[in-house]
């Protein structure tokens, strides 16, 4: 919420964005390598993990800190190269972000699951099904933005809110 009330249209924001963001995110995560080998022994060592499974306090500020900085990252690349066709491929899926998110958790993860993917898998392994998902992702964004003005998930909260 504090993010989308900044000037993000100015290049000082964009910097500003990218530099904290990805300062955080760096931070969090040297601090938790360097403290959780130590603490593991105690009952307590598992908040200063990384690992988004339970989201501990040094997880949020990571995830919040990388995706802080590639907020900041994509607003500079689009005010710099404003007429690159991929990246005007891009902004439909910015506009259906929860539905795209949850479509993620349900229909990617439940894939990956159903196939036995999910875990104990390669990196290769790991970046193709990622890569897969993102390029299926953008292609349905831009599908659906030809036909619907918002996502799917996107429509039904906005009808939810208005009645509220």
């Amino acid at each position: 919420i504090y993010l989308s009330r900044l000037s993000l249209n100015t290049k000082r924001v964009q910097r500003c964005l990218l530099y904290l963001g990805l300062s955080a995110g760096l931070l969090s995560v040297l601090l938790s390598s360097q403290l959780t080998p130590y603490l593991n022994n105690h009952s307590l060592g598992w908040i200063f993990a990384t690992s988004p499974v339970p989201p501990t306090p040094f997880y949020l500020i990571a995830a919040g800190g990388f995706a802080t900085a590639t907020i900041g990252l994509c607003l500079l690349l689009y005010q710099n190269f404003p007429h690159v066709r991929a990246i005007n491929w891009l902004i439909p899926a910015g506009r259906q972000t929860l539905t795209l998110y949850i479509f993620h958790i349900i229909l990617a993860m439940g894939t990956l699951e159903y196939l036995g993917w999910l875990y104990g898998q390669s990196l290769s392994r790991a970046v193709l099904t990622a890569l897969i998902y993102f390029f299926s992702a953008v292609v349905f964004a831009n599908i659906w933005a030809k036909y619907f003005r918002y996502g799917l998930l996107e429509s039904v909260l906005a009808g939810v809110s208005k009645r509220i």
